[in-house]
């Protein structure tokens, strides 16, 4: 990603927001923003309901290999993930499935 122009890496980062808004979106996680205002840097979804740990989700990728944002700053609770930096197709889908399965894990899948 080294040589990539300024629009090349624009054009990156909203394909990464599609594939991993639309990717949580399949786990079950409900968007904190509707489609037209969701922007190319970070996804932000509401958290599950039913006790949801954040700080233990967040160690839990980790430990996956997955590193996400430990705290938020919208109203609601909720989760922000980044789709920009020296990430494309296959570290969003690397990270779907740390979620998937994290969220598994913690009995949540498909519960938001």
């Amino acid at each position: 990603h080294d040589a990539e122009g300024q629009a090349a890496r624009l054009a990156r980062y909203a394909a990464n927001a599609r594939l991993l808004r639309d990717g949580l979106i399949a786990l079950g996680l409900r968007p904190y923003l509707e489609e037209a205002e969701q922007g190319p840097i970070i996804v932000t979804v509401h958290q599950p309901e039913g006790g949801f740990d954040l700080l233990g989700f967040v160690r839990a990728l980790r430990g996956r290999g997955v590193t996400i944002s430990s705290y938020f700053t919208t109203e609601a609770p909720t989760i922000r993930i980044g789709a920009i930096g020296a990430v494309g197709e296959a570290e969003i889908r690397f990270a779907l499935a740390a979620i998937g399965e994290t969220l598994a894990g913690m009995g949540l899948r498909n519960a938001a």
